[in-house]
């Protein structure tokens, strides 16, 4: 049985992949909450729009994260 950290790493990595990797925007709704919030981007459609900016102008994309920080639900 996973651990709830062993799971959240898998969410956050399948994440990455498709939204980072995959360039699909609308998996955030599949992946954020509706209270999404952060301090660069603000909403998920601030996310959205923000790496609508980001492939226009670097269309080659292959994020990699050499390692997450996990705690409880928190995944760094």
């Amino acid at each position: 049985m996973k651990t709830m950290e062993q799971r959240n790493v898998e969410t956050v990595n399948e994440f990455i992949q498709v939204f980072w990797n995959r360039s699909e925007l609308d998996c955030v709704d599949r992946f954020l909450s509706d209270d999404y919030q952060e301090l660069a981007y603000q909403s998920k459609e601030g996310l959205k729009k923000f790496a609508s900016t980001i492939w226009t102008h670097f269309p080659i994309n292959a994020t990699r994260w050499k390692k997450l920080s996990v705690k409880g639900t928190k995944c760094l």
